[in-house]
């Protein structure tokens, strides 16, 4: 028996099986972790904390909110009118995520 070619066989199908692996797994996270947006509601941008707390900033008709979460509970923590952010379309995320920065770093001053 010819146990190079059986090696070679099974070493070749591992790496497929691997390969399909990862290529289903790439799949999986660009069609189950795509944001949903509604009618009136908007996810603009998420930052984790750490495993169980994150910032959410959400856009809401015309208000755009800060909200906290952790695995305990749900908190607004600030509330913008949407011309505070200036005229800028929802679905260019870096955009809002800069005037956010200006945003939050001119309150931050004015609380000083």
């Amino acid at each position: 028996m010819n146990y190079d070619w059986q090696l070679f066989k099974m070493l070749f199908y591992f790496i497929l099986i691997i390969i399909i692996i990862i290529v289903l797994a790439r799949i999986m996270k660009k069609t189950l972790m795509t944001r949903k947006n509604g009618d009136y509601i908007t996810l603009i941008d998420q930052f984790y904390l750490n495993q169980k707390c994150c910032l959410n900033l959400v856009k809401i008709k015309d208000k755009i909110f800060l909200i906290g979460t952790s695995s305990e509970q749900t908190q607004k923590l600030a509330e913008w009118s949407e011309e505070e952010f200036g005229e800028i379309e929802i679905n260019k995320n870096e955009n809002y995520r800069k005037k956010f920065k200006e945003v939050l770093k001119e309150n931050w001053r004015d609380r000083r």
